[in-house]
């Protein structure tokens, strides 16, 4: 489909009108008479005017493409459609790209904290040697009192013997025997006879 003269001649008058208001906004930049003006208030005019020139122009400019795309999806609706999804792969790539970006650092986050929590765990381990050093500790204190036992068994079992002469019990002889434990063989009353043979009473 032709277009039509008179759209060639407004299409191409919008753009001769945008390019000669984007010089004149740069003009206001480069010119230099603009720089020997005295007067701020003239700058000032001749900048908004240039200013908003600009913008004007551009919105007919805007306009004019927003027509063309009207016309052209409704003369070619496939070129639309496939126009969108040019734009829909371009926006996955750009999701995968950023989705993989994430990933790698979620990695590096990972392997960080699993060499900070194996340090801790290293650092909280108990120390070996304190348990070791009770073990002697506690044998040593049992030693004692297992040999005091077995020596007041001998005793209840093998007890000296009586004083033939009759003469008096030394001090030696005096001496009690240290208390027995629960587990010794005698019966209190023939532990009781057997002391009193030793200090020689009948």
């Amino acid at each position: 489909m032709a277009m039509p003269s008179n759209e060639r001649n407004n299409e191409h008058n919008l753009i001769d009108e945008l390019e000669t208001a984007f010089q004149n906004c740069l003009s206001l930049l480069t010119s230099q008479e603009y720089f020997n003006v005295t007067d701020s208030e003239e700058t000032k005019a001749g900048i908004e005017h240039a200013l908003q020139r600009f913008l004007e122009v551009g919105r007919q400019m805007e306009a004019f493409f927003l027509r063309k795309r009207m016309i052209l999806s409704i003369q070619k609706p496939e070129q639309v459609i496939k126009e969108e999804f040019t734009d829909l792969e371009q926006e996955l790539l750009r999701k995968e790209s950023l989705l993989q970006k994430h990933q790698h650092r979620l990695q590096q986050w990972q392997s960080l904290l699993c060499n900070l929590q194996s340090a801790q765990q290293q650092t909280s381990l108990p120390q070996p040697t304190s348990k070791l050093s009770q073990q002697p500790q506690s044998a040593s204190n049992s030693m004692p009192l297992h040999t005091m036992q077995s020596n007041m068994a001998n005793y209840s079992q093998h007890p000296p013997p009586s004083n033939p002469t009759g003469m008096q019990p030394t001090s030696q002889s005096l001496v009690m025997p240290p208390p027995q434990q629960p587990g010794y063989q005698q019966t209190p009353l023939a532990f009781l006879e057997q002391t009193m043979s030793n200090i020689g009473m009948p």
